[in-house]
């Protein structure tokens, strides 16, 4: 969502300032002594244009990026996950995990304080707590795999959950943090990246 808007972000500025530009070289160019008002016209000329160009791109990118989605959704099989309980989904991410290559295993199911797997790969130790939820993962489930995190001594937290997203404060917490959140759209792509 934040990228769609810094796109949009680009478009605006350059809808808004390629006027100004112009507006200010065509003022200033038959009146002298005003060269210095003219260089910042052609460089706001160039900023908005630079801005239409970027916004074209992350477009372009966008789409592409939205039907690579669309196309791991389908040929995934990641609808299976709607069927199992928490504790299968514990398992099947460590599973899931596996067979990328990262040693891998549930923890115990209670008093696990905040990891419900711990995977390794390449010596980097990964804490990571699961959430088999519908909604919107909060800012509870980060702070969890934040303690976990020390508790484990592991290098990094990583959140996954089977619902499409989390929220704009776990999100803020997340990056503070360097935790990773992991939602149902990218386990989709890592299935269908292991397919292959």
């Amino acid at each position: 969502m934040r990228n769609n808007e810094t796109t949009i972000a680009f478009l605006v500025g350059a809808i808004f300032f390629l006027p100004i530009g112009i507006f200010m070289t065509y003022m200033t160019y038959s009146v002298s002594g005003m060269e210095h008002m003219r260089a910042i016209g052609y460089m706001i000329i160039i900023a908005s244009i630079i801005s239409l160009i970027i916004y074209i791109t992350r477009k372009i990118d966008s789409n592409i990026n939205e039907e690579e989605l669309q196309n791991a959704l389908r040929n995934s099989g990641i609808s299976q996950i709607d069927d199992l309980t928490p504790y299968e989904f514990e398992e099947w991410v460590a599973r899931l995990l596996r067979a990328d290559g990262y040693k891998a295993s549930a923890t115990k199911k209670s008093g696990d304080y905040g990891a419900d797997v711990i995977a390794e790969k390449n010596d980097i130790k990964i804490a990571i707590q699961v959430k088999k939820f519908n909604q919107l993962v909060g800012i509870k489930a980060v702070q969890e795999v934040i303690g976990a995190t020390t508790y484990y001594d592991c290098y990094e937290g990583w959140v996954i959950t089977s619902a499409s997203g989390f929220t704009t404060a776990a999100h803020n917490l997340a990056k503070k943090h360097g935790v990773k959140l992991l939602n149902k759209n990218d386990l989709a792509l890592m299935l269908n990246r292991l397919k292959k």
